[in-house]
């Protein structure tokens, strides 16, 4: 059974982990407004619960989402992330995307009422 709370997106772009100084390339495979699932170029060096800072290039752009993130879980090759923070110009550039891709603008906004009480 779904136990997701957060609508998640397809969103296939570039970006990296940035983990103990070292940038592991991704390709990101989907987003939600509280974490990414990424397929790694090399994801040896993450331990489990590893906190790192993930940038997502958005495409087209010169713009980035960055967010500092946990390790949360590894499944056929990919890697989850769940985002611990996450300042305001990037969480804009996200709330947007999802709103975008979602095609229900309102669900957004719910679900950004929620990570406002937890």
């Amino acid at each position: 059974m779904e136990k997701r709370r957060f609508y998640r997106t397809e969103f296939k772009t570039g970006g990296e982990i940035i983990y103990t100084g070292r940038h592991i390339p991704v390709t990101v495979i989907d987003l939600s407004l509280k974490g990414a699932l990424v397929n790694p170029d090399n994801a040896d060096v993450l331990p489990d619960g590893a906190d790192v800072l993930i940038r997502i290039r958005l495409s087209g752009s010169t713009l980035a989402i960055e967010a500092e993130a946990r390790f949360v879980h590894r499944e056929s090759g990919y890697l989850g992330f769940r985002f611990t923070s996450i300042d305001v110009e990037s969480m804009t550039h996200l709330r947007r995307l999802m709103e975008l891709n979602s095609g229900d603008p309102e669900e957004i906004e719910h679900e950004l009422s929620f990570l406002k009480e937890g």
